[in-house]
């Protein structure tokens, strides 16, 4: 009789301490869900507001400097000025009289499942933008000084031009043969609409240092 008392006894405490452990696994599992559901909520309100933020002018480089994965967007399509012109950097080489054809940049590599959020190429192409902002910028006021259109040796000391010579030089070349390297920078109308690119900006030859 002893013994199964005993018995009885540690089979129920066995089912409450399962029951238990079941009701705080359970309770746990919620307590989990509410939180990251609670962080998810305060997440996607936060990056709401710092996108709507970082849209205008004045708060963009506040913003940008907690922007610490890069991800916030800058949209264009509805603003008071819109993009109306792509740019597109492009580089040649050339050995004697012998040139190689254009061969354009690409910025943005080919989309994969990360691409919608995760996407720092596309930093590279805006900031194409920002140079040919700079070289219109540049061009305008060597015109109101000078009265005449710059050279491309009148530019070579500018920030926008260096930029993308650095560009330009970092891509590999076809063969060790070829001694100079161009760029240019073609624009078209629209950014989604292709058109007949119109020649922007054209580099001197400068020379393609070797690798020893």
């Amino acid at each position: 009789m002893q013994l199964a008392t005993q018995h009885l006894t540690q089979q129920t405490v066995k089912q409450v301490f399962t029951h238990w452990s079941s009701a705080t696994a359970l309770l746990l599992f919620q307590f989990l869900m509410k939180y990251i559901e609670l962080i998810s909520i305060s997440f996607f309100i936060i990056f709401t507001i710092a996108c709507i933020f970082h849209q205008i002018f004045k708060f963009r480089n506040t913003v940008k400097k907690y922007d610490y994965l890069k991800i916030l967007p800058v949209w264009t399509f509805f603003s008071p000025n819109p993009i109306q012109h792509d740019y597109h950097l492009l580089f040649r080489d050339r050995v004697e009289d012998s040139v190689l054809q254009w061969k354009q940049v690409n910025f943005i590599k080919k989309k994969n499942i990360v691409s919608p959020i995760w996407h720092p190429e596309r930093r590279l192409k805006k900031k194409l933008i920002a140079i040919s902002n700079l070289f219109n910028k540049e061009i305008r006021n060597y015109k109101r000084e000078k009265g005449e259109i710059p050279k491309a040796k009148d530019l070579v000391n500018i920030a926008a031009y260096q930029i993308c010579l650095e560009i330009a030089m970092k891509q590999p070349t076809s063969s060790n043969e070829y001694t100079h390297r161009q760029f240019m920078i073609a624009k078209t109308n629209g950014t989604h609409i292709p058109s007949k690119p119109e020649i922007f900006i054209i580099s001197l030859y400068h020379r393609i240092p070797k690798n020893d």
